[in-house]
Order: structure tokens, then sequence, then C-alpha cells
């Protein structure tokens, strides 16, 4: 799931149009909140990817928030302002922001900004673990499953490697590629991996992992979705 937040207060035709763009199931709305009153530990649980930020309110300062979110997110986010001033909107331009959204503002204009900017900027494969400011940044197409250890969980790369996070599994896998599925109440696993499965004795093989992985009643829906990732595994997987 790719997450977004509006900081602001937002025109009505984008508040038209926030059902229509999360219906597609890839990106989900954060919620929108005036700069005061950003609820910052829900965005460090689920951190966005884009911020929409309406220039043209007084209440709003864009370098602090910028600040803030450079200081406090591990990954960096994109931004896309919204205003009726052609100069705030080549300002922003200027300071980094990928899009801006300029008056008059319709639902078909929205939506074709929001639509380019999906195309324009794939979902990163870099994903931080992050616990207190200590910023630790793995490779997903390097990241075989994801272990439920009680509250936390432990990431097993390709490499052999185990990285420690003090998140949950439920917390983690929101924010992971829909090539991450679960298999069980304590495995989340990495499709593009899969290269065996029993469907008789309900069992998964994964490349550079010795242990077979057991998948239950309750999560063998997602063994059809599993098949479908692994048409789109990456040719470095196979490497």
């Amino acid at each position: 799931m790719r997450y977004y937040l509006i900081i602001g207060a937002i025109p009505a035709a984008l508040n038209a149009v926030i059902p229509v763009f999360d219906k597609s199931g890839e990106f989900k709305c954060l919620g929108m909140a005036a700069e005061n009153a950003i609820n910052w530990s829900k965005i460090l649980k689920l951190p966005p990817e884009l911020i929409l930020i309406n220039l043209d309110d007084p209440k709003v300062e864009v370098s602090k928030i910028i600040k803030k979110c450079n200081i406090k997110l591990g990954v960096i986010p994109n931004y896309i302002g919204i205003t009726t001033s052609y100069e705030k909107g080549f300002n922003a331009f200027r300071v980094g922001f990928v899009d801006v959204i300029l008056a008059p503002f319709t639902k078909i204009k929205i939506l074709k900004v929001l639509d380019k900017y999906r195309v324009a900027f794939w979902p990163s494969y870099i994903y931080c673990i992050d616990c207190y400011y200590d910023f630790f940044y793995i490779n997903l197409h390097d990241l075989l499953l994801i272990k439920a250890d009680n509250y936390n969980t432990d990431f097993f790369m390709r490499d052999g490697s185990i990285h420690a996070s003090f998140k949950n599994l439920k917390k983690t896998h929101p924010l992971l590629p829909s090539n991450f599925q679960r298999i069980n109440r304590s495995y989340v696993i990495n499709s593009f991996y899969v290269y065996r499965i029993h469907t008789g004795k309900s069992q998964l093989y994964l490349r550079h992992y010795d242990q077979i992985l057991t998948y239950t009643k309750k999560y063998r829906n997602n063994i059809f979705l599993i098949k479908k990732q692994l048409l789109k595994a990456p040719e470095s997987i196979f490497a």
C-alpha cells in the first residue's frame, strides 16, 4: 500500500477525488490536517510517500513541514502543491515539489495530476527500519521473508543477514509492496523467491532459505496471489 497525506485546507474538488483515487487499492489517504494538528505518531507508523500541501493556507509553513519530515521520516516523501498563484507554484518547483495543482480546481484536473504521479513514480523498493531516529535501509528485492518474533519482527535477507524491527507484523505488512504475502500467523514472504508450492502438504519453498514453510487455511487464497506475482519477478532474483 502507498500512503499520502494532505496538509492545510483543501478545495471541495480534492475532497471529492480522494475516494476515487483510493478506490484503486494502490493508494490510501492518511487524512487531512492543519500543520499544527499533524499526528506525527500515526505518520511514523505509516509514513507517506506523497504529501499534498495547500500553499495558500496562511497557517501552513512549507519550509517548516519539509524540515520536520526530513528529520522524522526515514524516507523523504514527494510533495505536490495546491495553489491559486502561479508564483507560489513556480517557487514550489524550485524547492523540489514534483508537481503543482493550479486553480481552477476541478475533479478531472486533480485526478489527472495524481494519475500522472502514480505513473511517473513507482513504489520504492528501499525500506527503512527505523527506531527512535535510527534509520537502517534495506533493498526489498533482497528481502526473503519477515518473521514475527513476539511483538517485533525479523527481516531475513538474501545474503543470510537478519535485521530486527520493533514494529509487529500487523504494522509492518501494510507498508510493503503486493509481492509480499502473508502465509500464516508468523510469516510474510517475498513471492518473487518462491520456487516450489506443494499444495498437497500446504508447503512453500524459497530460494536462499533452507527451511520449508507451511501456509495455513486462513491464508490459502494468498497462494493464488503469490503465483501471479511470480510472473513479475525481476531477473536479479534468479542471479
